[in-house]
């Protein structure tokens, strides 16, 4: 990756963020999409965490792993 688009791809990230923080989940969604096609391992992370599927299914994996402690 050459260091102008890593750049790129790490301004997606951190606008994401942004958008994240301030309850902007589409717009958040929209930059992910960008930086993970760009080849971000994060930006993937912040889209499954994203997914409301994904989101219950963790929320249902944590209990069985409390479950089980």
């Amino acid at each position: 990756m050459t260091s102008t688009k890593k750049t790129l791809c790490q301004a997606y990230c951190q606008r994401g963020l942004l958008h994240r923080r301030a309850d902007r989940t589409d717009e958040a969604r929209t930059d992910f999409e960008i930086a993970a096609k760009m080849g971000s391992r994060f930006a993937k992370g912040q889209l499954i965490e994203l997914n409301p599927y994904a989101a219950l299914c963790n929320q249902m994996l944590q209990r069985v792993m409390d479950t089980l402690k």
